[in-house]
């Protein structure tokens, strides 16, 4: 899918779905956090969150917390790969809209 930012992204894996805390993890293949502002970075996170099936469409087995990771690269879940980049942002669901968790 194409991000706000004209990069392309697709769905890797998710973790949870069924569930009230759901996470959405997936990759961009030239993905730079540190390349992309601050609002940007937040922009397409946003993006994905907001037009993931399980959000978009609501419903009883729509989740209330999403965790949006995005990585240059497929890896395992919960395994440390210090060759992996990749930013993390958390969202509250209401309804059928992803709102940003600042930590």
């Amino acid at each position: 899918m194409q991000l706000p930012s004209g990069a392309r992204a697709y769905l890797h894996e998710v973790i949870g779905q069924g569930t009230d805390e759901v996470r959405l993890r997936y990759v961009s293949d030239k993905f730079d956090p540190s390349a992309l502002k601050p609002d940007a970075l937040l922009a397409d996170m946003t993006f994905l969150c907001q037009n993931n099936e399980l959000v978009r469409d609501g419903g009883v087995y729509a989740p209330r917390h999403v965790t949006v990771s995005l990585a240059d690269r497929e890896s395992e879940f919960g395994i440390f790969n210090a060759d992996v980049s990749q930013s993390f942002e958390a969202f509250i669901i209401q309804r059928t809209t992803c709102i940003w968790e600042a930590f």
